[in-house]
């Protein structure tokens, strides 16, 4: 799997970061250096905390002896700033204010400290990362001791974030007062940061904090732990392609909230360089840029994702003394003749900016004139100045002009001089503009017309509302919160409902592959027949198990629920047992929060049943979650994932197409949640199932002839009729057209499916030549869907958009049935256009 878009090919993103914004690399004391009784360390709580475990920090990374190495990958990596934690028992070994100072702790601080400076990296300092003396912990509980005033005045005498605000009285004005105080000291330090709103965060961070302050935000830690990386191959652990994936989009998020929103970000750190001790979770979860072969003197391995990091920080932040498309302001409290924006403020986009002097970087803008400034008086901040205009010269009187995080500052520049011509031509452009902008907008919402909600009339889309609403709280309460309470087939009755699940569901779906599934079933159920257990089988395949149960009883005849063994009780309570043994597994696997492709292919099963058990909120609820977990999964994505292998490809692509049909296809008044440029997929290929390993190996070539019949030629035949589907009903949905121009949507949509139907595989067509085998398989199919109808009473469902078109009746053929069905969209729409003629 690869990234698609990488930030490093994106030059909008080129230099939108300032030259000296500081990137680099975090860690923490106790997570890193080890040592624990090395070099004066006094204990820490932590060591306490974790003595009984079999991962704690005795030895962490060993960064305390390899700190030369550490710096070595920092200066490797291109990192500019290194943060890391000062260890509180390192420095004084007892806690307390009066007691003594560990030399060689200091010395090692000191000798980090001065290798970094030597090395190009800005140490970044944190005081406290939670490793408490233990003697202090033990005896005054730390912080939380009754009065540990004396612990804190020490304590924040080195610190940098101490402020914190009491109201001077009890008047409302002093209490707001302190809590404003407060927020813009310590809040944005303490609030948490999520990962989904990372963006945003940075936005509020600078707008409701810093802004006003004129202080940057930085970054201090952001990272990702890839999951189960522990277990997997050092190949696999050094290409973390998912980790990647993280920082492109995190630190894009934050080029965005630069470049969109105007935030000062001046510094960004990726939790973390080493795969480091991870607390009492041992070190499972890694986050490092770096791997640690403990087995082989604590070697350090990069992975890709410091590559892949050092290449976004190449791109999006500046060279030095590089001028990059700066925007030049003028202050807001500018009086000068040129400021003609509203708030008296000129913003000029300048390709270069030329200058006979360098341009200074410093920290805030100054808003005291250039002639004052230098001469270190006092100004009163207008343009002209007072002073400039006693000492006559007002003219000159101006801002110094300065580099303020990224951005230029300074005096106003006069626009250049417009010929007449030159206005006359840009008055005719604006016009233009305008007027296409007003021709558009009444076009698109008329003042006298109804907005287009409905486009087919009482007997298209509002019966499908009135129907589908009315039967959507008819489900009934669940039946499985237990284990015990599943009602499990058993083997013979399993291995019989299979094949025919292949022969009769499999192809609905798509979801599964035959060959792998059989083989998955064959496993479970030679470790259930020892076992009697389900605790030992991931519940996530559990969930589409159960959902291939369900699924295919909806399809099985009178015949079959006898001759299959199946567990003696109502058929209406089998299947509400199975379907809700689904929901339960998949609950079990906490299938909201984790991203999984199972979770994928189980709702994608279960969208058989949905409707069938009358649970159609639950229905549109998790298949918009599976929808939006397989476009995080990038699912849709083909150059996501360009190292898989040609199975993984075709089943990738397969599911993913059964949610673009489900979801392209549906009743009618919903809107989807997939558009067509939000994902690029091919079709998949027409092979069966059986065959994938054998093309897998003659690279891409089935030994089968192409006229064979495949179930996958039906996938591909509903997949381009869901894109003409989508097509016209996306055109309609637009604004309100006109009758010709409807006519000439639908006329398209026709010529389109006439093409499609022509180029439809023999036995897919309307007028096969029939044989006996065809007119059995025929009848056989309509029968099929009889008795899904009969056993779910689900047929009055399908009766509007059936219609005359004799769904369930056996003497018009399934494929009729079928298409018809799905067309009937585009019949409505040529009625009405007909009607307006």
């Amino acid at each position: 799997m690869t990234i698609s878009k990488t930030l490093p090919s994106r030059p909008e993103y080129a230099g939108i970061l300032p030259a000296d914004f500081l990137h680099g690399y975090a860690s923490a004391a106790y997570q890193v250096e080890g040592a624990t009784s090395k070099g004066g360390r006094g204990p820490c709580n932590w060591d306490e905390m974790l003595k009984d475990y079999p991962d704690n920090g005795t030895d962490a990374c060993r960064s305390y002896d390899l700190w030369k190495d550490d710096v070595r990958l920092l200066q490797q990596f291109g990192a500019k700033s290194y943060r890391f934690s000062v260890s509180w028992p390192r420095i004084k070994p007892l806690g307390k204010k009066d007691s003594p100072v560990n030399e060689e702790g200091i010395s090692y601080y000191n000798n980090l400290i001065d290798g970094l400076l030597a090395a190009g990296v800005e140490p970044t300092i944190t005081l406290h990362h939670y490793d408490t003396p233990l003697s202090l912990d033990q005896r005054d509980r730390g912080f939380a001791a009754v009065d540990a005033t004396e612990l804190i005045e020490d304590f924040v005498a080195y610190a940098k974030n101490y402020d914190w605000a009491e109201p001077v009285d009890n008047s409302p004005e002093a209490i707001e007062a302190a809590m404003i105080s407060e927020e813009r000291s310590l809040g944005w330090f303490a609030m948490p940061i999520l990962p989904w709103g990372f963006g945003k965060l940075l936005v509020h961070c600078w707008e409701v904090y810093a802004k006003d302050l004129n202080i940057p935000v930085i970054v201090y830690e952001n990272g990702y732990a890839v999951e189960h990386e522990a277990s997997m191959p050092l190949n696999e652990i050094v290409h973390d392609t998912y980790r990647q994936e993280f920082y492109d989009q995190y630190i894009q998020a934050m080029c965005d909230a630069v470049k969109n929103h105007g935030v000062w970000m001046s510094g960004y750190h990726c939790w973390s360089l080493l795969d480091n001790l991870e607390w009492n979770n041992g070190y499972k979860p890694r986050f490092g840029v770096t791997y640690i072969d403990r087995e082989n003197g604590f070697k350090r391995v990069p992975k890709d994702s410091s590559k892949t990091v050092a290449a976004i920080w190449k791109h999006v932040v500046r060279k030095q003394n590089e001028i990059h498309d700066e925007k030049i302001f003028v202050s807001p409290n500018s009086k000068s003749s040129d400021a003609i924006n509203p708030d008296n403020s000129v913003h000029l986009m300048t390709d270069r900016v030329s200058m006979s002097s360098p341009i200074r970087s410093t920290q805030r803008a100054p808003r005291a004139c250039a002639a004052c400034y230098k001469a270190k008086v006092k100004c009163d901040k207008t343009i002209p100045c007072g002073r400039c205009v006693g000492r006559g010269i007002a003219q000159e009187c101006r801002r110094e002009i300065v580099r303020v995080h990224g951005q230029i500052h300074g005096a106003a520049m006069s626009s250049p001089k417009l010929s007449w011509d030159d206005l006359l031509h840009e008055n005719h452009r604006l016009r233009a503009i305008i007027a296409n902008n007003a021709g558009h907008e009444r076009e698109v919402q008329p003042a006298t017309e109804p907005s287009p909600t409905n486009l087919f009339g009482t007997k298209g889309e509002d019966v499908e509302s009135h129907i589908f609403t009315a039967v959507d709280n008819s489900s009934t309460p669940r039946t499985v919160k237990s284990l015990a309470d599943i009602v499990m087939p058993s083997r013979q009755s399993s291995d019989k409902i299979l094949p025919h699940a292949f022969e009769w569901t499999f192809w609905h779906h798509f979801s599964l592959l035959v060959p792998e599934f059989k083989s998955e079933h064959d496993i479970f159920w030679d470790n259930y027949v020892g076992t009697q257990s389900l605790e030992v089988t991931h519940p996530l395949w559990l969930a589409i198990y159960f959902s291939v149960l369900a699924s295919e009883l909806l399809f099985m005849g009178d015949d079959e629920l006898v001759s299959f063994d199946l567990p003696k009780m109502e058929y209406s309570t089998l299947l509400k047992n199975w379907y809700d043994s689904a929901l339960y597994f998949l609950d079990r696997a906490d299938f909201m929060q984790n991203l999984d492709v199972r979770s994928i292919q189980a709702i994608s099963i279960l969208g058989l049943v949905f409707p069938s058990v009358g649970d159609s909120q639950r229905h549109r609820a998790m298949w918009s979650l599976a929808i939006r977990h397989a476009q995080d999964l990038k699912l849709g994505t083909d150059s996501a994932h360009e190292d898989e292998s040609y199975i993984e490809q075709q089943k990738r692509r397969r599911l993913w197409w059964t949610l673009v049909i489900c979801e392209w296809i549906p009743v009618p008044h919903r809107s989807p949640c997939i558009n067509d440029n939000d994902f690029d997929c091919d079709i998949p290929d027409e092979i069966g199932d059986a065959e994938l390993c054998d093309v897998a190996t003659l690279g891409g070539k089935s030994r089968l002839p192409k006229s064979k019949p495949r179930p996958v030629q039906y996938h591909i035949a509903m997949i381009k009729l869901a894109k003409i589907y989508y097509q016209i009903r996306f055109r309609l949905r637009i604004r309100r057209w006109q009758p010709a121009e409807i006519a000439e949507f639908v006329f398209t949509a026709d010529e389109q499916l006439a093409l499609m139907i022509s180029n439809l595989p023999s036995h897919l067509q309307f007028d096969e030549k029939q044989s006996d085998a065809s007119t059995e398989r025929d009848r056989t199919l309509v029968r099929r869907i009889h008795q899904w109808h009969s056993n779910t009473g689900d047929l009055h469902l399908f009766s509007p958009r059936a219609g005359k078109h004799h769904i369930g009746r056996e003497r018009g053929s399934f494929k009729d049935a079928t298409l018809n069905c799905e067309l009937w969209e585009v019949k409505t729409a040529e009625e009405r256009v007909d009607k307006k003629r």
